[in-house]
């Protein structure tokens, strides 16, 4: 079973994600109890476990497989890290509020519909593809648990510029090279995104990504407002 792919919410998918949510929890719990300097050093090493991370698995896919440019660190994920790593050294509340409204649902849809399903359970690059999805979600939760990121709706327009700028360029360069960044080119097999592109087409399924985002940003902000409009104050 170590040797054979798996498929979306199986054994091995449902295992994946409760183990995800015990780390996040476990990250979550470890920082709110650090100090200051003792949270800056955490978040420093998690930058640059991603760091690492990536160039690993950039060697190991030269070496064990065949490298290719959809290897390169351009997924919506892959800019998480660039995030993370400017965010633990200086956290800027701009970065604070792309990592809440873009790279936390990417992530999070990332560990619910992967793309690696192909790999096998121990293969390295399905083990690293979810600890990497994991990272992410475990960094962002931590901020929000102890409010070093702070949810306001009033800046989605900076996510928003940051989406209308970044996107053209990865379908440029998806067009250039045949590339797949963003899944820009064609969905991901049993994501939502393929039910999108049944609706409205390809490249039309781009536009219902852009109505699906903007849901999902109703869930999250409208999640965070009424959370907050419940918690007692102190």
């Amino acid at each position: 079973m170590f040797l054979i792919a798996f498929q979306l919410l199986d054994a091995t998918h449902l295992s994946w994600l409760s183990i995800s949510l015990l780390l996040i929890l476990i990250m979550c719990s470890y920082y709110r109890h650090l100090s200051v300097a003792s949270r800056r050093k955490m978040r420093i090493w998690i930058a640059w476990t991603f760091i690492v991370a990536e160039i690993v698995k950039n060697i190991y896919i030269w070496y064990y497989e065949q490298w290719h440019l959809n290897v390169l660190p351009l997924e919506l994920c892959a800019l998480a890290m660039f995030a993370i790593c400017l965010h633990a050294y200086k956290q800027s509340n701009i970065i604070g509020q792309l990592l809440f409204a873009v790279f936390l649902p990417g992530a999070v849809c990332a560990l619910l519909f992967p793309a690696w399903t192909h790999r096998a359970l121990l293969d390295f690059v399905n083990v690293h593809s979810f600890l990497y999805h994991i990272l992410i979600v475990g960094y962002v939760c931590m901020m929000l648990y102890v409010k070093e990121v702070v949810p306001n709706v009033r800046a989605i327009w900076q996510q928003t510029l940051f989406i209308a700028c970044v996107t053209p360029i990865i379908y440029g360069i998806n067009e250039r090279f045949g590339t797949n960044f963003f899944f820009l080119s064609e969905p991901a097999k049993g994501s939502p995104i393929v039910i999108l592109e049944h609706w409205f087409g390809n490249p039309g399924y781009i536009f219902g990504l852009v109505c699906l985002l903007i849901i999902v940003w109703v869930i999250l902000y409208g999640s965070y407002y009424l959370i907050r409009m419940k918690k007692p104050r102190t």
